[in-house]
C-alpha cells in the first residue's frame, strides 16, 4: 500500500476511533508534569479513575504541590490511588515518588516544563535515566516536552497498527516505527498512541479481540483474514455450510 493510501487510511482510522472513545482519552493537565502523570495513570487504568487520581493529587487542599506529594509517604500516595481505582497502586505509588525525587534532584523542582530550559542532548539523556519509567514512557515524554516526534512503541500500539496493516509485520523494528510514523505523516504522534492505547485496552485486546465490536474493522487487514478463516471453518469439505441438504432431511417412511 502507497503510503498516501495508509495515511488517509490512519486518518480515518484515528477519526473513528476518537468518536468511539471521545477525546477524554487525550492527556490532561495544567501542566507537562500533570499530563504525563494523568497519561502514567491512565495506561493500565480507565481514562475516569485516571483523571480522578491526577485531580485528588493536584488537590491544594489535599497536597499543596506536586512537590508535597513527592514528599509524602509510599502509603498516603496508595490510598489515594486506591481511593480512586488506579490499578496496581501498590507498584505505582513508589514509583511515583522515585519519579519525582529524580526530577526534583535535576531540576530543583517537580514541574517538568523548565525541562525545555535545558539544552535538548541534556534533557534527553536526564529523560532516558528516568527511573521507574517503560521505554514507551520515555518516548512519551520526550514527545510531550517536544524533543522528538516519536510515535511511542507500547505492546497496544504494535499490536493495533499490526493488526491493522500500517507496518510491514516482517520488517526490523526500526523499519516498523518509520512505517508508522511515515503513515502519521504531520499528526499528533500522541493522539495516535492514547487511541491505541485505549483502543487496545478495551476492544483489540492481546487475547480473545473483540472484532465484531471494533468500530474500525472495515479497515483492519487482520479483521479481514479472521473473517476468511472464520467463512471457511464453517464450511464442510464439498463447500457447503455445514447443515444437511434438504434432500436428506425427509423423514423414512
Amino acid at each position: 500500500m502507497a503510503i498516501r493510501e495508509k495515511a488517509k487510511k490512519l486518518d480515518k482510522i484515528l477519526n473513528t476511533l476518537e468518536r468511539f472513545y471521545s477525546r477524554a482519552v487525550l492527556s490532561e493537565g495544567r501542566n507537562v508534569l500533570e499530563r504525563f502523570i494523568f497519561y502514567w495513570f491512565f495506561y493500565g487504568s480507565p481514562v475516569t479513575n485516571a483523571k480522578k487520581a491526577v485531580k485528588a493529587l493536584a488537590d491544594e487542599e489535599e497536597f499543596a504541590d506536586w512537590n508535597e506529594v513527592r514528599v509524602s509517604t509510599q502509603r498516603e500516595l496508595e490510598d489515594v490511588l486506591n481511593a480512586n481505582r488506579v490499578e496496581e497502586a501498590a507498584d505505582l505509588s513508589p514509583r511515583l515518588k522515585t519519579f519525582l525525587q529524580a526530577v526534583f534532584e535535576e531540576l530543583d523542582d517537580t514541574e517538568l516544563d523548565t525541562l525545555k530550559d535545558l539544552k535538548p542532548d541534556k534533557a534527553k539523556r536526564f529523560i532516558s535515566t528516568l527511573p521507574g519509567l517503560p521505554p514507551w514512557a520515555t518516548a512519551y515524554l520526550l514527545t510531550l516536552v517536544g524533543m522528538e516526534s516519536l510515535v511511542p512503541w507500547d505492546p497496544h500500539t504494535e499490536r493495533v497498527a499490526g493488526r491493522i496493516g500500517l507496518y510491514d509485520p516482517n520488517a526490523p523494528l526500526p523499519q516498523k516505527k518509520k512505517q508508522l510514523r511515515a503513515a502519521l505523516q504531520d499528526e499528533d504522534p500522541l493522539r495516535l498512541h492514547h487511541l491505541f492505547v485505549e483502543h487496545g485496552k478495551k476492544t483489540c485486546t492481546d487475547v480473545d479481540p473483540k472484532c465484531p465490536k471494533c468500530p474500525v474493522n472495515g479497515d483492519c487487514a487482520y479483521y479481514a483474514r479472521r473473517g476468511r478463516r472464520s467463512k471457511k471453518s464453517s464450511t464442510d469439505g464439498n463447500g457447503t455450510n455445514g447443515s444437511t441438504p434438504s434432500g436428506n432431511n425427509k423423514k423414512k417412511r
